[in-house]
């Protein structure tokens, strides 16, 4: 599924470069802030570029969002039964046993606690 979206979403990509590069702008003098009278969201209909613009672009924006909540799902991390992600060390978990130095951390945090108290 997620391979099909993929080929779907690159076509889509290239095809709205490539009409949008097709199309003419709408004054001939196009300035900082889009030329003279230019209206971005007219009265009129548009032609065929722009309604193919537009149909591309929002099967861009839902591919996009597809493809974050496919993504979004898949990503559930399975833990063990100490609740750390499976394939991972516990690493500096407290009552944890620090096996590259050899020590215990819940003991050295017993002992820190009693230095600390007058």
């Amino acid at each position: 599924m997620l391979t099909v979206l993929g080929i779907i979403y690159a076509i889509t990509c290239v095809l709205l470069v490539i009409v949008v590069m097709l199309q003419s702008g709408k004054s001939g003098s196009m300035g900082l802030f889009g030329g003279g009278g230019s209206s971005t969201l007219g009265s009129q209909g548009g032609d065929i570029m722009t309604r193919i613009t537009t149909v591309l672009g929002t099967i861009f924006l839902v591919i996009a969002i597809l493809f974050t909540i496919i993504v979004s799902r898949d990503k559930e991390i399975p833990l063990d039964d100490k609740g750390v992600p499976k394939g991972q060390s516990a690493g500096l978990v407290p009552g944890a046993t620090n096996t590259s130095a050899g020590t215990n951390v819940k003991a050295e945090v017993k002992q820190a606690t009693n230095a600390a108290k007058p």
